[in-house]
């Protein structure tokens, strides 16, 4: 197995077709697409190095996506981390079915024992059933490396039966009485217009300010900046959205009610799954549950669609129960050479490691206040 370095911008466009090939024949999700990473980095490339590891056996087997920082929280330790790390919900490699125990090993093999300059290794929201995890967990224990695997966050993915009616039937009693009672009030008092803009000529740009602005109104209503307070991220988005609607995988859903936007719903088809990443309402529209209205046709028109899964991602909201979904375990690894050196002197790994671990539990319950707000 050979292992090159893609550290330049040309050289990570150049592989674009080859990346896609890969990912559509391992289990990857939407944020490990070369679009999603493409994005990510034209938007968080500042104080980052482009190093993505890439191994090949006559043909490509498997993708390291990562980049190298050179400073974590002020601290002047290198990290190696995944490209998309933060607004992405699942980070991972990209591996050929069958390949994954030797990309591993191999891939720690040429950073324990290769002239490459890093501290740690910081790999973010592996779910808890990919494929790399036991191969990364041997690696550890084999390998010339301190590891420590932490719980990051929960996440939660519905198996998408093939009708509503059968999904219905496994909900319990109040919540489908609520799925039918609040749409009839609606329908009855308003000219409801439920559709989603991907499957209309309508403008993205402007679809998406809507779904902005709607997402904020909930957060300013309980005094607090929300997400698309920061241009950058608002910036990412829109991007993102621009790209996935010319590749057919932007889902952005609303509902109007007597020509007024009440809820919006943003989310990404890709491989046979939705992934609802965001939503926003009007407080105005509370009342009429507008929220679960809207999650509601997203999750219709996934079956109608075939799709088999929807993915509601991270967080621990309580609705996600209610709609049947499976919790799964997003987990975090920080690994460091044993014998290694941060400027001149002996590392101190586990202080630093137990450190970043810290920030893994102050971050998730942070989330999780918010979340109950």
């Amino acid at each position: 197995m050979k292992i090159d370095v893609i550290t330049t911008k040309k050289e990570f466009e150049a592989i674009k077709e080859k990346w896609d090939a890969l990912l559509a024949n391992s289990s990857g999700s939407i944020f490990q697409t070369w679009e999603w990473q493409w994005v990510w980095w034209k938007h968080y490339a500042k104080d980052k190095k482009l190093f993505i590891l890439v191994a090949t056996e006559k043909d490509l087997i498997g993708i390291a996506p990562f980049y190298l920082s050179r400073s974590y929280y002020g601290l002047p330790i290198k990290v190696l981390s995944f490209l998309g790390t933060g607004p992405s919900d699942y980070g991972d490699f990209i591996v050929l079915p069958g390949k994954e125990e030797k990309f591993i090993k191999g891939l720690f093999k040429y950073l324990s024992t290769t002239n490459v300059d890093w501290d740690i290794v910081d790999l973010q929201q592996l779910l808890e059933d990919s494929p790399c995890i036991n191969p990364l967990r041997a690696s550890i224990k084999e390998g010339g490396l301190n590891g420590l695997e932490l719980f990051q966050e929960s996440s939660f993915a519905l198996l998408l039966p093939s009708s509503r009616d059968e999904l219905m039937g496994t909900l319990s009693k109040k919540f489908r009485y609520n799925l039918n009672y609040y749409p009839r009030r609606l329908f009855k008092q308003y000219k409801v217009d439920s559709y989603n803009l991907n499957d209309r000529a309508d403008d993205i740009t402007f679809g998406m300010n809507l779904f902005f602005d709607l997402h904020q109104k909930r957060w300013q209503k309980k005094k607090l900046p929300g997400l698309f307070w920061n241009k950058r991220y608002r910036d990412f988005h829109s991007d993102i959205a621009a790209l996935f609607h010319k590749k057919g995988w932007l889902a952005l859903y609303f509902l109007k009610l007597d020509d007024e936007m009440a809820a919006s719903l943003y989310g990404f088809k890709y491989n046979n799954c939705f992934y609802y990443y965001l939503s926003g309402f009007d407080p105005r529209w509370e009342r009429f549950s507008v929220g679960t209205f809207i999650v509601s046709e997203a999750i219709r028109d996934s079956i109608t669609k075939k799709l088999s899964c929807f993915d509601f991602l991270r967080g621990t909201e309580e609705y996600k129960l209610k709609w049947g979904a499976a919790s799964h375990s997003n987990m975090r690894f920080l690994l460091c050479k044993k014998d290694g050196y941060l400027k001149g002197a002996p590392l101190l790994s586990r202080p630093i490691m137990q450190f970043l671990s810290y920030e893994t539990k102050f971050a998730r319950k942070a989330k999780e206040r918010l979340r109950r707000l």
